[in-house]
């Protein structure tokens, strides 16, 4: 079966036309799903399922677990601390606690902005 053959992994339907994503599911397994609504909420919630075992695991290890783009950092971390040397100093653009991340907008570049698990900012381009 190809992989555009998939079957959705939440509702089992097999479209080759209405495409979808595709992903590695929580059990490691190479899987689809499709776009409907209801689906696209469980796989964003698998998606946060999987964030947070990989976070358990790089905490348990003493990695760092400040969020980057494609991931987590996983340097060593600063004994008794959740972030490597570079990512404890890093504070949040909008209110100066803890940075947790670096922005997750990409799709016209990578903004550079640190933000705290509370916070998220308005990209806004002009033309």
């Amino acid at each position: 079966m190809t992989a555009s053959g998939l079957p959705c992994k939440f509702c089992h339907m097999v479209s080759i036309a209405d495409g979808g994503v595709l992903f590695t599911d929580f059990d490691g397994i190479p899987t689809r799903t499709c776009w409907k609504t209801d689906c696209q909420s469980k796989y964003h919630w698998e998606l946060e399922r999987i964030e947070f075992r990989e976070k358990r695991r790089l905490q348990i290890t003493g990695k760092c677990i400040f969020k980057l783009l494609d991931g987590f950092c996983a340097e060593l971390s600063i004994t008794g601390e959740f972030f490597c040397k570079d990512h404890l100093i890093r504070r949040c653009a909008i209110c100066g606690k803890q940075a947790t991340r670096a922005c997750p907008k990409k799709d016209w570049g990578t903004c550079d902005l640190v933000l705290c698990h509370e916070h998220t900012h308005i990209h806004t381009y002009y033309h």
